[in-house]
Order: C-alpha cells, then sequence, then structure tokens
C-alpha cells in the first residue's frame, strides 16, 4: 500500500526508506535495467521531455534506476545534459556534460556515483542558457499524489513543478 508522505514522522520516513532500500538492494541487474528502459521509454509520451533542450537528470548509484538509456536518448535529440556536482552535505550544482558516454570515464564517489566535470566551461551558472526545461529526480519511493521520497539528504527537496 501506497502512503501520503506529507505529514509522516520523521521515524516513519526513516523506516520507510530502510523498507525500501532493502527491496531495491533485492532487484537483480537484470530487473533493473529492464526498469531503468522502460522509464526511459515512458518518458518519451512526456511531450515537456519530448520537447526539452535541456534535460538535468540525477548520476545514478547501484540501487537507484540507470539514468543512461536517458542520457542516450537526449543526446540522440542533440539536448544538452545537466547532472548535479556535489558541492556540500546537502548541496549541488548542476554541470553541464560533454556527453552521456564519459560518465564511464569519471572518477566515482563513495557511493559509486560519477563525479563529474566541475569547472566555469561546465558549471550552468555561468551559461544560463543551460537552465534545464526538465529535471529528472531520483526517489526512493512515491504515493499515489506522486509525492517522492528520497534518500534523505534534501538535495532536490527544493525542486518543485509539474509532475
Amino acid at each position: 500500500d501506497f502512503v501520503l508522505f506529507v505529514g509522516m514522522s520523521v521515524s516513519a520516513k526513516s523506516e520507510l526508506r530502510k523498507a525500501m532500500n532493502k527491496v531495491l538492494r533485492a532487484l537483480s541487474a537484470n530487473s533493473r535495467m529492464e526498469a531503468s528502459s522502460s522509464i526511459a521509454a515512458s518518458l518519451q509520451n512526456v511531450p515537456a521531455y519530448r520537447n526539452a533542450k535541456s534535460v538535468a537528470v540525477f548520476l545514478s548509484m547501484k540501487t537507484e534506476v540507470d539514468t543512461t538509456p536517458i542520457m542516450k536518448y537526449c543526446s540522440s535529440q542533440s539536448n544538452t545534459l545537466l547532472v548535479p556536482k556535489i558541492i556540500s552535505d546537502c548541496e549541488f550544482e548542476l554541470v553541464t556534460l560533454d556527453s552521456y558516454e564519459s560518465v564511464d570515464l569519471l572518477p566515482k564517489d563513495k557511493w559509486g556515483i560519477p563525479i563529474p566535470v566541475y569547472d566555469d566551461a561546465h558549471r550552468m551558472v555561468e551559461h544560463p542558457e543551460c537552465t534545464p526545461d526538465v529535471i529528472i529526480v531520483p526517489g526512493v519511493a512515491f504515493d499515489r499524489q506522486c509525492q517522492r521520497m528520497g534518500h534523505g539528504k534534501g538535495y532536490y527537496g527544493e525542486i518543485k513543478g509539474p509532475r
């Protein structure tokens, strides 16, 4: 059963995150890739995504949806790709990605997430023309009202907009 996250206590959210993370860790690599491909294909039915010129997408941890099929599609459409560069424990900045293929060459952080290039040539704040039309965020769980529960760090907590 799905629950509403709004109004849930911190401890209830923590327990739900633990339960969902257990489910996600149990998924086989094949199941995860099938789900990732299905999500990427479903996104192509969303007009805002289909018409986007610039798309921001998270770089996946091993328990999350693999965003490679999404990045591959965006590249095939000549979209500008942006990804988060972690700045601090609860803050990131969007940076452009040279190509989706370059992700495999990037160093990884302690969670296995690729660390993108962070310089003035890649920082979105230096290139406002790259502001994303669509932002694809990770989620541990979603309720029937499309409210998302993330990993609890708050990186994407301030992003609002149509779903």
